[in-house]
């Protein structure tokens, strides 16, 4: 099914397949705990989605029959799905600055990670991100997205850390000792 997964559920029987949650996970017996459930005709459903929108899928059935998760809950789910994209955006990047040195958009590229990394030295000017094909200038965002958590800094996240965005960023052009020089004289 191309990295699709089909997600089936009887709410009238409170059934799934073996590709969802099993309904004690969403309430308490067979009609997930609804009242509503109980009085109002039911409908079966089956839903075809792609994978990646599978957790989300499961996050909103939970929500319908058990009302909003608590803001901690929220949170740590949510930590999850952006370290997720985070990491999946950072592998993009680093794919294409390691794929297509020399380009406009790996320049762009390296400035964007150095900026993350050390935005005094290396500014970053947003507008950049529209010269950006869209994959890469979500891949920016998703890993912009997780930075702001400050966890770590960006440079643990590369293979070969500092010195690979250093490396990066004298083959753009970009040496933070002519910067700093620049900004002095």
């Amino acid at each position: 099914m191309n990295n699709k997964i089909v997600q089936s559920a009887s709410i009238a029987a409170g059934t799934c397949d073996s590709s969802c949650r099993q309904p004690e996970q969403y309430g308490q017996d067979h009609n997930l705990g609804s009242p509503l459930l109980e009085a109002e005709p039911t409908v079966s459903f089956e839903i075809t989605i792609p994978e990646s929108m599978r957790d989300e899928l499961d996050l909103a059935i939970q929500e319908i029959f058990q009302g909003r998760r608590s803001r901690m809950d929220a949170l740590e789910g949510d930590r999850e799905a952006i370290t997720t994209a985070a990491m999946k955006g950072l592998q993009t990047i680093v794919t294409t600055l390691e794929t297509h040195k020399g380009t406009g958009q790996t320049t762009r590229l390296a400035l964007f990670l150095a900026g993350v990394y050390n935005g005094s030295d290396y500014p970053f000017d947003l507008t950049w991100l529209r010269m950006l094909d869209t994959k890469l200038a979500n891949a920016c965002l998703d890993y912009l997205n997780f930075d702001r958590l400050g966890v770590n800094e960006v440079h643990t996240y590369l293979p070969g850390g500092a010195e690979q965005l250093h490396r990066w960023l004298a083959e753009s052009g970009r040496d933070p000792k002519s910067r700093r020089r620049r900004k002095t004289q």
